[in-house]
């Protein structure tokens, strides 16, 4: 059986720059080792050309596509578009939460998380997580707090 490195390696063996690459096999171990998500599961994408990540925060809540970018790479807007217009990631598109999280990593391997959307979102009351919850897991703990 393949330990999640082989798999990352095999996966990412695609012509991708080396520090894609990085970027990709940081944020997966972030995630899956040291966050402990509940699934994350590396794939490459031939028409944005670069991996991506698909991610649940728990067994309940829906699926996130993180895209890893490493600090150095410069991203335009019109890339993120294209990421947005082109990529169609595995399964039923409602199993999926709007947007996309970029986990920006830099060279001594730290992460910064950021929500992507395709176009402007208003401003929140209150501050966000860089960990996205889902809005199943909002709803539960909703229903929870009434029936208590």
């Amino acid at each position: 059986m393949a330990s999640d490195f082989e798999k990352i390696n095999q996966i990412l063996d695609h012509a991708v720059d080396d520090c894609v690459k990085h970027a990709a096999a940081v944020t997966y171990q972030n995630l899956k080792r040291e966050k402990k998500w509940f699934h994350v599961e590396c794939f490459y994408d031939d028409q944005i050309k670069r991996p991506y990540l698909v991610v649940k925060y728990s067994e309940d809540s829906f699926n996130r596509i993180v895209i890893p970018v490493f600090s150095e790479e410069s991203l335009s807007p019109a890339e993120l578009q294209s990421i947005f217009n082109l990529l169609h990631p595995p399964g039923d598109p409602d199993s999926y939460e709007d947007g996309l999280i970029m986990s920006l990593v830099s060279s001594d391997m730290s992460i910064v998380y950021h929500n992507i959307c395709a176009g402007l979102v208003p401003p929140t009351v209150r501050p966000t997580s860089s960990i996205p919850r889902s809005r199943k897991l909002r709803q539960l703990e909703r229903e929870k707090r009434e029936f208590d």
